[in-house]
């Protein structure tokens, strides 16, 4: 996340710099510069903070979701615990229905589980986890992409 804030702070001195320069536009247009250099100056410096605000907006956007999965973590290892804590007291039909439910699919190659879905309670996407059959749980601290 460090990385994104040095891009926050980049991005917003460039747009103070941008507003200093639309400022000094102000000056010029009170000085009788050439209105049309002064409005072809002003449409730049316009496109170019519509772009910084929209790369500002991009990067708090990942920030957010990045605080966001962190801490949605303990949720969905609590989750996890929870589902291998109650699978084995689920018939067949039951434990489909929980799978059906979760929107989880899940494809056997005859060594691996390749599971892929969502975990609605955080709305935490888990995507190829592979757990091994032998291991005789469903979800597993060994999936990959957590």
């Amino acid at each position: 996340m460090e990385i994104h804030e040095a891009e926050l702070e980049r991005i917003g001195r460039q747009l103070k710099t941008v507003e200093r320069e639309q400022h000094q536009l102000l000056q010029w247009a009170l000085k009788d510069f050439p209105s049309d250099q002064v409005e072809a100056e002003n449409k730049r410096l316009n496109k170019a903070k519509v772009t910084l605000n929209a790369q500002m907006a991009g990067i708090q956007a990942q920030i957010s979701a990045s605080r966001n999965a962190i801490a949605n973590v303990p949720h969905l290892e609590k989750f996890i615990r929870t589902v291998q804590d109650n699978l084995s007291n689920l018939d067949f039909e039951s434990k489909l229905l929980a799978l059906d439910m979760l929107d989880i699919t899940v494809w056997l190659d005859g060594e691996n589980v390749d599971m892929t879905g969502h975990i609605s309670p955080e709305d935490t996407k888990i995507e190829g986890c592979i757990v091994s059959t032998t291991s005789g749980c469903l979800l597993s601290d060994t999936c990959h992409g957590m």
